[in-house]
């Protein structure tokens, strides 16, 4: 009993150390741990709001963003809302005014340079006719497969997720 009452401050001491490790992922090539972000956690009032200053990096292998989306008439993937995913809230940095969530999100790789961003594109609300539309035609995909080309290197993802 003696012992036990005398473990018990290092016990103690031992849990709360483990409770503020940092968490870091280091990854053997065997898993990866991938983490999403959906941009309408941005509009969530008050303390609901999650923009991806809130994400910690070193937990995920990959990040992905939700969403970009299909242009049915022109069969290429589109900015999803560009006031929240482009530009700069500083009127002088020389970028068009808007919330510039993508580079926020891609900024995440400063603090974990070896995670991978990509852009998510379709989801529930873009349901999935447009897109059995343009895969049906060889032509129609060869230009959404190029746009998206352009849009990761345009972006700076490093990868596409098609939900």
């Amino acid at each position: 009993m003696v012992f036990l009452l005398k473990s018990l401050p290092l016990l103690f001491v031992l849990l709360s150390a483990l409770d503020s490790a940092s968490v870091v992922v280091r990854n053997s090539g065997n898993y990866k741990v991938v983490c999403y972000w959906g941009s309408w956690s941005y509009y969530r009032p008050n303390a609901g709001q999650f923009q991806p200053k809130n994400m910690d990096p070193n937990l995920c292998t990959h990040m992905m963003y939700g969403f970009a989306k299909l242009n049915e008439n022109t069969n290429k993937i589109e900015v999803f809302e560009a006031d929240l995913d482009l530009g700069d809230e500083d009127y002088n940095s020389g970028l068009p005014w808007g919330r510039g969530m993508y580079r926020h999100f891609n900024d995440l790789r400063k603090i974990n340079p070896n995670l991978k961003t990509m852009i998510s594109i379709g989801g529930w609300n873009e349901g999935s006719d447009k897109y059995s539309v343009m895969a049906s035609n060889p032509s129609s995909r060869a230009v959404f497969v190029q746009s998206c080309v352009d849009f990761l290197k345009e972006h700076k993802f490093d990868g596409l997720d098609v939900d």
